[in-house]
């Protein structure tokens, strides 16, 4: 009965998602164009050979190429459905954790419920963008490498490697947050591939285990040098300069009109060519942010204190045309505050336990995970202009504590209501 209840309730969050996307179509403009003029680009040519951007890494059009490829390149509903199906596996990854990391049923139970009809990552299901495919992607890592630390397996460890150095390829801003967690991997691997292991043999896994993360830095430095004349890891457009520079004209995207201003610098930074010009851009933009910072030192460090907070804000439910929760935009940001504000306290209980309770080891391991992706995320767009969508990936972690912080609730409320 249990066991029929919880698909039903996987089908129901499948058919939300799929009605927010017929509630609130979303146009196709600005990054989801680009998105799929690169998808296009791949189809162009042959299966052994893909297309490459300047300023956009493959990771998210190889995804929507390979849709294209059996579904047709105008057939919108096909993408729209591969993400649905995406973000609802992405509950049953939630559950997964859930039940590894609290042991528990109840609190794995809740914390798939919420994902599944959670507004803010499932709105973007009808979004040719890549906060999807991302979201999946971490909860993935997360899954693999809590599942690797408690029942240590090769196949494991090589699936997380593949994972982790995929990631970065669909959203670069996880370059760093990537090679951390695999070299942390690498450093747990010593401990947790079992001790049956040769040393030559684990000296294997760990080697193939590198190669495996460092397939996709290595083809996307390839095609840089064959199309570009340059062996970079991501890009050949260095896009920290620009979007720095932006992030000292537009504070918050979700708040603030972009400026003419900004249309310049996109279009300028990006007609560039030739690795020369890239180069006198990238100057050009470093000198005039050291000058606007020099001008008005205090409001830099104030906007920059800022960041930390409002990249985690939520303006609206959907990222471009929001025609339902535009009018109740209070209660969007209000209540997405209070989902972190439960998530925070429901994380902060759960390690106090792990801490004081002398919990496994790999429960710790996962807690430094969590906080290194919390504090990550936070500081990693300080260069930028903020923007809701840039934390959305990080919800499946932050949703899995919601449960604890509410147990504690109910709780207190009902030692209250005996006394």
């Amino acid at each position: 009965m249990r066991s029929r209840f919880f698909y039903f309730l996987l089908t129901l969050g499948f058919i939300y998602r799929l009605l927010l996307v017929h509630l609130a179509p979303q146009p196709d403009i600005f990054d989801q164009e680009e998105y799929h003029q690169f998808a296009r680009g791949i189809l162009t040519l042959n299966s052994y050979d893909l297309a490459v951007s300047s300023y956009r890494t493959f990771g998210y059009p190889l995804v929507l190429a390979i849709i294209y490829h059996f579904a047709g390149i105008e057939n919108r509903w096909a993408w729209i459905i591969f993400q649905a199906i995406m973000d609802t596996a992405t509950a049953l990854l939630v559950f997964q954790i859930a039940l590894k990391i609290f042991r528990k049923v109840q609190p794995a139970w809740a914390a798939y419920i919420i994902y599944l009809f959670n507004p803010f990552t499932s709105a973007y299901v009808g979004t040719r963008l890549s906060e999807v495919l991302t979201t999946f992607a971490v909860a993935l890592i997360f899954f693999l490498f809590i599942k690797n630390l408690q029942k240590p397996n090769i196949l494991l460890m090589f699936s997380l490697s593949i994972a982790l150095g995929f990631l970065p390829y669909i959203r670069p801003g996880f370059f760093f947050f990537s090679v951390v967690t695999f070299l942390l991997t690498l450093y747990l691997t010593r401990s947790f591939i079992g001790a049956e292991l040769s040393k030559v043999l684990k000296l294997l896994v760990i080697s193939i285990s590198v190669i495996l993360f460092l397939l996709p830095m290595t083809y996307n430095s390839l095609r840089n040098l064959a199309y570009f004349g340059e062996f970079t890891p991501l890009t050949i457009h260095n896009n920290i300069a620009k979007d720095f520079y932006l992030s000292l004209i537009i504070d918050n995207q979700d708040t603030d009109l972009l400026s003419s201003e900004t249309n310049w610098v996109y279009e300028e930074f990006f007609n560039a060519v030739g690795k020369e010009e890239r180069q006198a851009m990238v100057d050009k933009y470093a000198l005039l942010s050291a000058e606007k910072i020099r001008n008005n030192p205090s409001a830099f460090i104030i906007s920059r204190v800022r960041h930390l907070v409002t990249v985690w804000h939520k303006h609206n439910i959907f990222p471009y045309s929001d025609p339902i929760f535009k009018k109740y935009h209070k209660i969007v940001y209000w209540g997405n505050n209070l989902l972190l504000i439960l998530a925070v306290m429901g994380f902060y209980l759960w390690l106090r336990k792990v801490v004081s309770g002398g919990k496994k080891s790999e429960e710790r391991w996962f807690a430094a995970l969590v906080i290194f992706l919390i504090i990550y995320m936070s500081i990693i767009h300080l260069g930028v202009m903020t923007s809701g969508r840039f934390t959305i990936p990080a919800y499946p972690i932050l949703l899995l504590f919601i449960p604890i912080s509410i147990a504690s609730f109910i709780k207190r409320i009902r030692l209250a209501i005996k006394l």
